[in-house]
């Protein structure tokens, strides 16, 4: 009412002249007065009215291009998640179990008996990198930590990287979480690793052990040597049920007078060639059935074969020591190489056992070659490099 009242005192201040010459035009003047009162209140009220649209229009636009939440590779970012990583690698390298079992959860014996193994051999973890997403589940994240392992006698750090879960207790404590997870957090987890910026940062992770070993002689066979005693003795644990008798009584030996532990060396022809497992079989330390049983070969595994014996078995190279496996369940014409799909997000374990400690995570989606069937219903698998075990129903042959 204001602003209508001033626009009419300036329009008869403004036409005041002919007021007082001619109070005739006086009605004529009022007239004039509401219809521009009239068409100054609608202008006003078409004018509010597309302020308020304009208001409306510039707020959703405001809302709808809003940026999206982003989760972007983070280095370091988290001081809570970095102590965390810092104690548990500390922890690892001194074999403190008692401080783990308060950092990681679950940890079972056989990853407690792995970890004081290691123990040995380490001399720590240095130029540890946290490289942090914010996790599918409150107050959780995921972290792709690289270190450098410093091997006792050996002067070439070793790059190496880690995927951790990093959750949060009811206290508000962090802890790393070391079980089977959910299928949403697969999802979100398979997601997360198809990012370009996490598939940057493993290639160059991969980049820098592959120069770490080539510039150092020694370290590549240190971690030679490292990889095959770990084999070794991950074949000595009953990780599948045994074969049945059948299998290594097809071709029966005669009975011998000589201990179980003996070769015999009559008819054997010296070879050096690649072979594969047709089947899983039992590695013996001698050539006979009743010798004691060094661990398996899986369906299409390779090894070295050094000799063929007359008696229908063969001289193998079986982690760092000699072997023997009966020659019909051997072919040297290639062994299992199959193209599979992960239909989960996986721990890949050092040993066919759920129990194993972990070499790695195979993501959903993410192509594998498989390399070995066991019985028991896992199956070997190389996700990208890391050579280790899943169960086999996370396999599968296409992926949708």
């Amino acid at each position: 009412m204001k602003l209508n009242f001033e626009n009419m005192k300036a329009f008869l201040i403004k036409n005041k002249n002919y007021v007082i010459i001619a109070v005739i035009f006086v009605i004529m003047v009022v007239t004039l007065v509401k219809v521009s009162n009239n068409s100054s209140k609608k202008a006003e009220e078409a004018k509010s009215e597309e302020v308020i649209t304009i208001d409306e229009k510039t707020q959703e636009d405001a809302e709808e291009t809003q940026a999206e939440p982003t989760n972007d590779l983070l280095v370091n970012a988290y001081p809570e998640v970095n102590e965390l990583i810092t104690k548990y690698f500390t922890a690892m390298a001194e074999g403190d179990i008692d401080t783990l079992l308060q950092l990681q959860n679950p940890l079972s014996e056989e990853e407690q008996a792995q970890i004081l193994q290691k123990k040995e051999y380490i001399e720590g973890y240095d130029n540890i990198t946290c490289y942090t997403k914010i996790g599918p589940e409150e107050n959780s994240y995921i972290v792709f930590v690289y270190y450098e392992i410093k091997f006792i006698n050996i002067n070439t750090p070793v790059p190496g990287e880690i995927p951790l879960y990093v959750c949060t207790n009811e206290d508000g404590t962090l802890y790393i979480y070391n079980g089977e997870f959910s299928p949403e957090v697969n999802s979100y987890m398979a997601s997360i690793a198809a990012g370009q910026d996490v598939v940057d940062l493993l290639n160059s992770i991969e980049a820098k052990f592959t120069q770490a070993q080539e510039s150092d002689p020694d370290l590549k066979e240190f971690i030679q040597k490292l990889t095959g005693s770990t084999q070794e003795e991950a074949t000595q644990e009953e990780e599948t049920q045994e074969q049945p008798a059948a299998e290594e009584t097809t071709q029966e030996e005669p009975a011998q007078e000589q201990p179980a532990d003996v070769s015999t060396a009559d008819g054997l022809q010296e070879v050096n060639e690649t072979v594969y497992a047709t089947e899983t079989i039992n590695v013996r330390e001698a050539d006979n059935e009743n010798a004691t049983k060094l661990g398996q070969l899986y369906v299409g595994e390779s090894t070295k074969r050094t000799g063929v014996l007359s008696n229908g078995w063969s001289r193998i190279e079986f982690n760092g020591k000699t072997g023997y496996v009966l020659s019909e369940y051997l072919s040297s014409s290639g062994g299992l190489q199959e193209v599979k799909y992960l239909t989960s997000t996986v721990n890949i374990r050092e040993q066919a056992d759920e129990n194993s400690s972990r070499v790695g995570t195979g993501y959903l989606g993410t192509k594998v070659t498989r390399t070995a069937v066991l019985d028991s219903g896992w199956s070997r698998i190389n996700c990208d490099g890391v050579v280790g075990y899943v169960k086999t129903e996370f396999l599968a042959d296409t992926y949708n």
